[in-house]
């Protein structure tokens, strides 16, 4: 069965993984064309010694300082298990922004540059952080405004109005891209709430197939899983492991002399002094029948025939009106503790033993198999 919370921690990992792996790629062409823009100015020699040196140092060397100092930052506690989910998703968005916010600012003379850091948003939104959506989208204005500013100080007079017009454009293009953002990020949660409804509705159908309709114990098929799951614990770790068989007395009887819905009011009932006694309903199997079955994991034997105990008595003190002559119903139990080697066969089997022997010995009764 899927694992609601399995599947959302890697939906995050997964767009975690993918963002840095964008940004090592983005970092890397960046830099090989400005690279290849270097070597073309150096080439032709169109760029004079103080506006090669103002090249290198503002259009390469700042930028990738800066870019690495967030990739590699970022990469190092994107690798830290103690951080949350949630942490790591600001990490890589933050990081992300960080080496956009570079590129505009450092390249802003190429104005389509400006608008890198807005697509920080729509990541904000895939990984369904809204306040961090939020303080990208002030985060990019802020950008915006710097890039801007570093733009008009290095634009020639004459240029300065088709200057202002590209970056009120821009100003637009992040509000859009904030209004788009939000309605991905409203999207994501649809569509997370989606696969968390039917992750709800998997579980319930699943653990309706495992329990038994008519007292709500889980059923003979859970049983087997947990028998094995029971055992490979106590192979493993030399955990304490019990299986208690309980069988119900002349249950037949019941039947035949006061119907079927009698007999079943009996079985609900000792279902609930079951359950009303042990610290989780999971333990508590109907094997079948009239007989049912208790796991214990970690009870040494006396803890075990306590627990027994209390049930058995509590059942018999129950007393049922419809009964004409003899009102109390009673159990007869057998503890079997588990030996390594045995299959879950031999262990079934070697509870069964010892009611049969509780059987023998006058019912109502535990035994204890040898």
């Amino acid at each position: 069965m899927m694992d609601f919370e399995g599947y959302r921690k890697e939906y995050f990992s997964t767009w975690q993984r993918r963002i840095e792996r964008f940004c090592w790629v983005l970092f890397f062409i960046i830099g090989i064309a400005k690279i290849g823009s270097f070597a073309v100015h150096a080439y032709f020699k169109t760029l004079d010694d103080a506006e090669m040196r103002y090249f290198i140092t503002f259009r390469f060397i700042a930028p990738t300082i800066i870019q690495l100092a967030f990739l590699f930052t970022a990469h190092v506690f994107l690798k830290k298990p103690s951080l949350s989910i949630h942490a790591k998703n600001n990490i890589v968005v933050i990081m992300f922004l960080g080496n956009m916010a570079a590129i505009s600012i450092f390249n802003c003379t190429f104005t389509g540059s400006m608008i890198a850091p807005s697509l920080a948003m729509i990541f904000s939104a895939i990984v369904m952080q809204p306040r961090l959506l939020r303080g990208v989208f002030i985060s990019c204005l802020g950008i915006l405004a710097v890039s801007a500013l570093v733009l008009i100080t290095t634009t020639p007079i004459t240029s300065i109005y088709n200057t202002v017009v590209s970056i009120f454009i821009l100003f637009m293009i992040n509000i859009g891209n904030f209004v788009l953002s939000t309605e991905i990020y409203k999207g994501s949660i649809s569509q997370i709430e989606y696969i968390r409804s039917g992750y709800e509705k998997q579980c319930a159908l699943a653990e309706e197939l495992q329990r038994e309709p008519l007292t709500n114990l889980y059923n003979r098929r859970s049983l087997a899983g947990a028998i094995e799951r029971l055992m490979h614990l106590s192979n493993e770790n030399g955990d304490n492991a019990i299986l208690v068989f309980l069988d119900l007395d002349n249950f037949k009887q019941i039947n035949d002399s006061y119907g079927h819905s009698a007999g079943d009011a009996v079985l609900i009932t000792l279902a609930e002094v079951i359950i009303s006694n042990l610290e989780t309903n999971r333990s508590a199997f109907r094997y079948g029948g009239d007989e049912f079955v208790i796991l214990m994991h970690n009870k040494n034997l006396a803890e075990a025939i306590s627990i027994v105990e209390k049930i058995r008595r509590e059942f018999f003190d129950t007393e049922f009106d419809f009964m004409q002559e003899q009102s109390h119903c009673s159990l007869s139990i057998g503890i079997a503790l588990y030996q390594k080697g045995w299959s879950s066969a031999d262990w079934v089997k070697a509870a069964d033993s010892a009611v049969y022997k509780a059987k023998q010995n006058g019912k109502n009764r535990y035994e204890i198999t040898d």
